[in-house]
């Protein structure tokens, strides 16, 4: 069998499909009455074929400081590393389709643990999640998905030939959370590529409308800071094409700090709350005091009065534009779990067959 046979074999088909599974008529692409998406729907019949995200489950395996890690003997990523995971089956809670892929992938004996990740992958319409497991002993044998199986110390991870960044997230998460002493349940959504994406990108995977507002935000905010950078470099005695390039480095910062961020990340979560805050009155403050350098100069009331109410009048904007963001964003959630059965009421019948 070819490697790209192996890839057909196991990997998902394609997502849409022709003839109806309940009466065999073509199906047709379009929105359903009360509906916000395409769905396949067959005109004779009256059913809707609905597509939903598949669940990917698997365990970190654990042997006193080590743990386990599988090499892929099937595509995609044949010969890379990864933990023992792999589809949901019919019938089997989470907890146990993690613990039969660990049986069937590294013949691994295992206690289960507690949940310990959920990462939504939307760009291939999955959801992986992982749980703790502690090896009842050290003898495993890898199975026909396997190439081998071995434990690794934290120091001998593979990192560069992990098969996917599920496996790498999941990991530094596990790594980060034990040198604390505290296993926490994380829950992140991994966006195509390996970079950092722009932040306009996971508002428009949640929503047109919320994606269009982030975008005129965002760019309400860059645009006019740009062009103030540029003057202030220009009024302080450098030539427009010095100015331009200092302008771009500057703006490069950017990416370095952002990379920064996102590979630590994992190990410095509980600061996230007090770095935006500084972030925040520090965008506020290089208005005042740097992109308005003659604020600093004028000391009348009269003189400084319109520049003082022109501040207010952009933190207001700010103000506006971000309630109606907040009001679309809690809109939108309320119409998507209205039919869902809540937590104050455990007791009341669940929806009808969930699409």
């Amino acid at each position: 069998m070819t490697a790209s046979e192996r890839a057909l074999t196991y990997f998902p088909a394609p997502r849409s499909q022709r003839y109806c599974s309940q009466c065999g008529n073509l199906l047709a692409r379009r929105i359903p009455d009360d509906d916000n998406r395409e769905r396949d729907l067959c005109d004779h019949c009256g059913a809707i074929h609905y597509q939903n995200p598949r669940m990917v489950l698997g365990t970190i395996p654990v042997w006193e400081k080590q743990v386990l890690l599988c090499r892929r003997a099937i595509e995609p990523r044949h010969g890379y590393w990864t933990l023992p995971a792999g589809f949901m089956e019919l019938g089997e809670t989470t907890s146990q389709g993690a613990a039969r892929e660990t049986q069937e992938e590294a013949g691994a004996r295992i206690e289960m643990g507690p949940l310990f990740a959920v990462l939504d992958i939307p760009h291939v319409d999955q959801v992986h999640i992982f749980y703790l497991a502690r090896l009842t002993d050290p003898e495993f044998e890898p199975g026909p998905e396997s190439l081998e199986a071995r434990l690794f110390d934290e120091d001998e991870i593979p990192w560069d030939d992990l098969a996917f960044r599920s496996v790498s997230t999941a990991l530094k998460l596990f790594f980060s959370d034990r040198a604390r002493g505290v296993f926490q349940i994380h829950s992140d959504t991994l966006l195509r590529g390996p970079e950092p994406v722009p932040a306009v990108s996971p508002p428009f995977l949640a929503d047109p409308m919320l994606g269009l507002l982030t975008t005129l935000t965002i760019a309400a905010h860059e645009i006019p800071q740009e062009l103030g950078d540029f003057i202030v470099l220009v009024n302080a005695g450098f030539t427009r094409r010095k100015a331009l390039l200092f302008n771009v480095l500057s703006s490069m910062m950017a990416i370095v700090g952002g990379l920064v961020g996102y590979y630590l990340l994992a190990g410095s979560r509980q600061w996230v709350p007090y770095v935006l805050t500084l972030a925040a009155s520090s965008f506020i403050y290089i208005a005042v005091a740097d992109l308005m350098p003659q604020m600093q100069r004028r000391t009348t009331v009269r003189e400084s009065l319109p520049q003082f109410v022109l501040i207010v009048a952009g933190v207001l904007a700010i103000f506006a534009v971000n309630s109606v963001f907040h009001r679309h964003a809690h809109g939108l959630a309320a119409r998507q779990a209205a039919p869902a059965v809540t937590a104050a009421d455990p007791g009341a019948a669940p929806p009808p067959s969930a699409p």
